[in-house]
């Protein structure tokens, strides 16, 4: 996860950005997992990841929209109709 190029997409300055992520993961909307090395240089260097806690709001950006889409996993939410 790069702030600097989220805060560009959305428009915004990268504090902001780095506020509004923080507010989400209060909320446990999202979780951002720090890299864990034993060498402090490393943990300086490595991103942070990002991780949805909140399925629908995870299964809605993933671009599944229907409730079978979800049960036949995401190969099914791309084709028009899984078979049954």
């Amino acid at each position: 996860m790069n702030y600097d190029a989220l805060a560009r997409d959305a428009g915004i300055s990268p504090v902001t950005a780095k506020d509004w992520l923080g507010l989400l993961e209060d909320s446990f909307l999202l979780r951002i997992v720090r890299p864990l090395w034993s060498n402090p240089g490393k943990r300086l260097v490595k991103s942070p990841k990002l991780y949805f806690l909140d399925t629908g709001l995870a299964a809605f950006l993933a671009g599944w929209s229907s409730a079978d889409a979800l049960f036949y996993g995401p190969i099914a939410a791309h084709a028009e109709r899984a078979p049954r």
